[in-house]
């Protein structure tokens, strides 16, 4: 481990870096002159086709011309540069060569504290990738229908803000609050009408819940829905901070595992409140009319 990794490892994940970029670009390079199954100008024709972006090269002193992977991963975008990984990836057919790649980009982006990690199929995804994006997946099943359709654009929205940019983790954190608002509101109804979502509101909502919506579960469960319902009040409240403007000269965005703990946390409470609509809804058309 060198002395930076051990004394001052990464405070948070950043989404790009120009060490990295150097690291990758040279590794790259080298690559394409050493690899057992391709070779420079193979592989700069493969990205070129795939990515549609023009490689810059020299004419070497043997007057062969050679495509420059480390000048290209300093002048690209970070989206086409992690693009451009899993391309070669891909286009590499010696299985050593494909598990050296994985091994030095994960370890490269360890080392300079990026906030992804390419998996064993070669593909690059933010760094809790798995469950991340299964929370995600399981969370927009549970929202399916016209009643959820404010839910659901508040929810992709405050994904595809944190996935498109890291920086905008604050954005993120107000949209995944928004959905759940939304839905909270809707459940709330016809008894009650609150202007936002807060731990007061949840406090005079959560017998309602309990002894009313799900009232056809043992005893146990519903002491543990009431206990989540207090968990819930303590998520709305850590929430807060980031949904209004800070008291500070310089804006503070959210780390970005903290981002991440947010999203997929407030995504399971959408899941959980979107079930018990379910229920209310079902109880509803049984009532006789």
């Amino acid at each position: 481990m060198k002395f930076s990794q051990f004394y001052f490892p990464p405070q948070e994940y950043v989404a790009d870096n120009k060490k990295m970029r150097i690291r990758i670009g040279s590794y790259l390079f080298s690559l394409s002159f050493r690899s057992k199954t391709t070779d420079n100008f193979s592989l700069a024709k493969q990205v070129t086709q795939s990515v549609g972006i023009t490689i810059p090269g020299y004419h070497a002193a043997n007057k062969s011309y050679v495509y420059n992977f480390e000048q290209l991963c300093n002048e690209i975008s970070v989206i086409e540069l992690l693009d451009i990984i899993s391309i070669i990836y891909a286009t590499l057919t010696d299985w050593t060569e494909k598990r050296d790649l994985i091994k030095f980009v994960n370890e490269c982006f360890v080392e300079e504290g990026l906030a992804y990690v390419m998996n064993q199929q070669g593909e690059i995804r933010f760094r809790p990738d798995e469950e991340f994006e299964r929370n995600k997946a399981l969370t927009l099943k549970s929202l399916t229908g016209s009643h959820f359709t404010a839910v659901l654009e508040a929810f992709n929205h405050a994904y595809n803000e944190f996935q498109t940019d890291l920086t905008k983790g604050k954005s993120a954190f107000r949209y995944i609050f928004e959905a759940n608002e939304i839905l909270f509101k809707k459940l709330a109804k016809p008894k009650h009408d609150f202007d936002q979502l807060n731990s007061s509101s949840i406090e005079k909502i959560k017998n309602h819940i309990a002894d009313d919506v799900i009232d056809y579960l043992d005893a146990t469960a519903k002491q543990a829905t009431l206990r989540f319902l207090e968990s819930y009040k303590k998520w709305v409240d850590a929430m807060h901070p980031y949904r209004h403007g800070q008291d500070v000269e310089t804006y503070n965005n959210p780390p970005v595992d903290l981002t991440i703990f947010a999203l997929s946390s407030g995504a399971s409470y959408l899941r959980w409140l979107a079930s018990i609509m379910q229920i209310k809804s079902e109880k509803s058309s049984k009532k006789p009319s």
